[in-house]
């Protein structure tokens, strides 16, 4: 008999949790799409190629919905057995609020291992080959990463191009780089250039016009006229060492930083690191919360919505507020500690209500009658 009942809410925890994964993963991975469709209209991109860059941000996006969507799978499992009395009938035989919540339990070990396998395996290889497939794209294409008409800022760098020639050639070229480090801001302007790849840098070939130099706040500054002029766009590199810093590099790659990383870098990098041993430890969390919230007290016909509402909400702000510590990080030296600190009260909190919800009801009315 136990078997069966727990064969039963296994199978209908699963194929939820299942369904809601494929639609809400989906749902994003439509929208995340729609975001390159530029690059098939305007780069001429092949939809095999597309839709093979595409396909590899499934992994990263199922790491991310998957703790909510067996959040959701849980509280609408344990509210349909309610509502179907199926969980009076669980009660009567003998069942306890622990054996009824284990094949929950049981699909959240599942769930969490798998979650864990993307956020510190699959995840990263293919955020790391999905932005390999961008780059190459990127370099393909070189000669329109920079829009017509539109001032593209690239960093500390301001880059605008009157158009585009049927041959690649660009006219009308003005770029602006801000004074940094004591280094004085730089004004080029040429009438026509052209881009191309060069190793890992891209390069803007640029003919007839001039280059000034100086600092803003001085009346005076240095102009220089070329016939020929080469300037280095190095932005690429930069973009995508950023990208690797919170995507594609391993577990043990951001707990074990590199000693020429700055403070703030490194700081990023362990954050990162707490995030993918986090994100699956929540998959358990919730399972635990919400089963405490939804088996305790006695069964009502009225007011089920509110044990579900509190169950959804509360592991929400629990995720979205250790979240919030492991950023403040740089702010706060303690944010580790109090995020683990308060998942895993959180966690032994709802183990202890789901197998002796009677000790939780007596601390509160013992605290409400002593106030």
């Amino acid at each position: 008999m136990t078997k069966i009942i727990s064969r039963h809410t296994f199978l209908h925890v699963a194929i939820t949790t299942i369904v809601l994964t494929v639609v809400l993963v989906f749902g994003a991975w439509l929208t995340q799409s729609l975001r390159f469709i530029e690059v098939i209209i305007e780069k001429d991109v092949s939809m095999t190629r597309y839709l093979s860059m595409i396909w590899l941000l499934l992994p990263n996006l199922t790491s991310i919905v998957l703790p909510v969507c067996t959040l959701l799978a849980a509280v609408y499992t344990l509210y349909k057995l309610s509502s179907e009395n199926e969980l009076i009938v669980f009660k009567s035989v003998g069942l306890s609020n622990l054996q009824i919540a284990k094949p929950l339990i049981v699909w959240a070990v599942f769930m969490t291992a798998f979650c864990a396998a993307l956020n510190n395996h699959w995840g990263p290889k293919s955020n790391e080959k999905f932005y390999n497939v961008r780059g190459e794209i990127s370099r393909e294409f070189s000669s329109g990463l920079l829009r017509d008409g539109v001032f593209n800022r690239i960093k500390d760098t301001v880059i605008y191009i009157g158009s585009h020639t049927d041959s690649g050639q660009l006219e009308g070229v003005y770029i602006h780089e801000r004074s940094k480090n004591e280094k004085p801001a730089v004004t080029v302007y040429a009438q026509h250039g052209f881009m191309t790849q060069e190793g890992d840098k891209n390069t803007l070939y640029l003919f007839n016009g001039n280059r000034q130099s100086g600092d803003p706040s001085q009346p005076s500054y240095n102009i220089a006229y070329f016939n020929e002029f080469k300037y280095d766009l190095d932005f690429y590199k930069n973009i995508n060492a950023k990208v690797k810093l919170h995507t594609t590099l391993s577990f043990k790659d951001l707990l074990n930083p590199s000693q020429d990383i700055t403070s703030g870098t490194r700081t990023k990098m362990i954050v990162e690191a707490h995030k993918r041993i986090l994100n699956p430890f929540f998959v358990m969390i919730f399972v635990f919360f919400s089963c405490a919230v939804m088996l305790s007290g006695f069964h009502q016909r009225r007011g089920r919505w509110k044990r579900n509402v509190l169950a959804v909400g509360v592991s929400l702000a629990m995720e979205l507020g250790v979240i919030g510590l492991l950023n403040s990080l740089t702010k706060n030296p303690y944010a580790i500690a109090l995020s683990y600190t308060i998942s895993l009260g959180v966690c032994i909190f709802s183990i202890i209500w789901l197998t002796n919800p009677g000790l939780i009801s007596r601390l509160v009315r013992k605290k409400t009658t002593d106030a």
